[in-house]
Formats: structure tokens, C-alpha cells, sequence
């Protein structure tokens, strides 16, 4: 790798200024569409300072542990691999979350669901003993996200990657809520069985699954297609193929006027709404738009029975 590292970076290099500047060329030339960002970013968290301190001292000579540093992030930088997989961190809900290759990277559209999560329980229910269950959890974000804004609630957060569990299981002790917190490994296909559980557990489910159909596999930019992991993005040929299964296992584990929120592809709406009322089990069925009046969220509550 080092062979095939940015050859930019050699000798000449000597000053951070100098650094930065044919660092932001060369991510430019790869395609990047914040290059002098990016390269700022990678070079202040490479050698562990802040943005302030960098411009302190611009004209810095860096010695030769620290360029090598440099040189690999940004080598990795413009191969596309994404800034969160770099510095191996994302912020979502205004916090840090450790994110690798394992995970999908946290978006900020899937915040909606907290929102509307906090929305429907209202602020007194906040404080009560509420049971919550994430499927397709990955990183752990939402899961994480709802036990700390619902300080009594116990979730549990589902999974087929093992390897996604243990960086969800890091992320939700680095936030001091890991005993609220349990982890299950299983594949929504398959049917979900939950130990120490019963039907009608839980007051509320929420789902990110993978919903991107053929065609938007297809288009996706270098950084998702080549870094972030499929099974994690692809929801079959019109991306709704795990929308059946969650609704079933809603239909079992949600309580009686439980919540269920699922995010979805902007064209999926009518879809998978469609399917949520052929169920029969499911009342108060909406889709909900994002911020740039996009589909994204489809909200239903578990039927209170005959």
C-alpha cells in the first residue's frame, strides 16, 4: 500500500500549510467533492489536533512519523473509503458513535426516527419502565439514541452480524447505557425467537432494515458501494424484501397499541403501507415525509384486538 501511497507526500513535504495543500489537490483529482475539508479533517485528527491549533502554526515542520500518518489516511481518502470508516467514528444524535467496515454508517435521516419515537411517547411517558426492540441494530445507534433519551426503557437490539453486535455492545457502554442494553444475533428471514421475552413485549420496535432495490445498488457512489457492507443495503430487486418479515415480527412482539417505525426507500411508501394494512394487525398506518419532503418513514400502532 505504502508503494501506491500519494506521491505528494515525500520528502518535499515539510510544513503543515504545505500538507494540506497538495493533500486537498490530490483528493481533489480522486473526485472528492469537499477535497480541502476532507483533507483538513484527515490531517488535524492523523496528528491529534484540533482545527484551531492547526491554523496556530500553519507553517509547522512535520517530522517523519507524522507525514507517514498522514499519507496513509489520505491515501485511504482518495480510494473513496469514507471519513467515518477512517477515523473510525460518526455523530448521530449530536454523538459519537464507533463505526467500522462491520456497520452501516449512521445517516442523519434516520434521526427521524428518534424524533418521531419521542413525538409519540410524549414527554411524562418518557420516565416509565418502556421495553423497546431495534431490528437490523447494526452500529447500535437508535438502540443506544432511545435508552438514553428514555431513561427507564430496556432495549433490546437484533442483528445477523456478529461483528455489527460487538460494536453496538461498544457503542452502548461508551454512552453509559449498556446495562439498559441486550444484544441478539439472528436473521429477520429466518424468524426472530427471543429468550426471557413473551408476545406482546414490547412498546415499540424500530426498524432501519436494507431497502435499496436493484437499480439503486447499481448507482451507488464508490465510497457506499465499495466500503459499506451489502447485506446492509440490499433489500432485493425493489429493496422490500424484509418488510414482510418485520411486520410479522411486529405482529408478534408488539403490544397491544405498541409503536412500530420503519425507514424506507422514498419510492417504498405506498408499498410498504400497502402491506402494513393488508396485515390487518396494524392501525393509525402513515407515511412520513424527511426534511426535504422526501418518503422516509412508514409509523403504525399493533391493533388493540377484537
Amino acid at each position: 500500500m505504502m508503494e501506491e501511497a500519494l506521491t505528494l507526500l515525500d520528502g518535499r513535504v515539510k510544513t503543515l500549510n504545505t500538507l494540506l495543500i497538495e493533500s486537498s489537490l490530490s483528493l481533489k483529482d480522486a473526485g472528492l467533492e469537499t477535497p480541502r475539508l476532507d483533507a483538513e479533517v484527515l490531517i488535524c485528527r492523523a496528528l491529534g489536533m484540533s482545527r484551531e491549533t492547526f491554523w496556530r502554526d500553519p507553517h509547522r515542520e512535520i517530522d517523519a512519523a507524522d507525514l507517514s500518518r498522514c499519507e496513509a489516511w489520505v491515501c485511504r481518502r482518495e480510494r473513496r473509503e469514507p471519513l467515518a470508516y477512517i477515523l473510525e467514528e460518526r455523530e448521530f444524535w449530536s454523538r459519537r458513535f464507533r463505526v467500522t467496515r462491520d456497520v452501516l454508517i449512521p445517516r442523519p435521516e434516520s434521526e427521524l426516527i428518534i424524533e418521531r419515537l419521542l413525538e409519540n411517547i410524549g414527554p411524562e411517558a418518557r420516565q416509565r419502565p418502556l421495553k423497546g426492540l431495534d431490528l437490523c441494530t447494526g452500529s447500535g445507534a437508535l438502540a443506544v439514541v432511545a435508552a438514553l433519551e428514555l431513561p427507564r426503557a430496556r432495549i433490546t437490539g437484533v442483528d445477523v452480524s456478529s461483528a455489527a453486535l460487538e460494536i453496538a455492545n461498544e457503542n452502548g457502554r461508551y454512552h453509559g447505557v449498556d446495562v439498559r442494553l441486550r444484544w441478539v444475533r439472528c436473521d429477520l428471514l429466518n424468524g426472530l425467537e427471543l429468550e426471557e421475552a413473551a408476545p406482546e413485549s414490547f412498546d415499540f420496535i424500530l426498524c432501519n432494515p436494507p431497502y435499496l432495490g436493484e437499480s439503486d445498488m447499481q448507482a451507488l457512489q464508490p465510497e457506499i458501494a465499495r466500503f459499506e457492507p451489502a447485506e446492509a443495503l440490499d433489500g432485493g430487486p425493489d429493496g422490500t424484501r424484509f418488510y414482510p418479515e418485520i411486520i410479522k415480527t411486529a405482529a408478534r412482539w408488539l403490544k397491544p397499541a405498541g409503536l412500530l417505525l420503519m425507514e424506507m426507500g422514498c419510492e417504498q411508501g405506498s408499498a410498504v403501507r400497502s402491506l402494513l394494512e393488508t396485515s390487518r394487525r396494524f392501525t393509525e398506518v402513515a407515511v412520513i415525509q424527511d426534511y426535504t419532503g422526501r418518503d422516509r418513514l412508514v409509523s403504525a400502532r399493533m391493533s388493540k384486538g377484537d
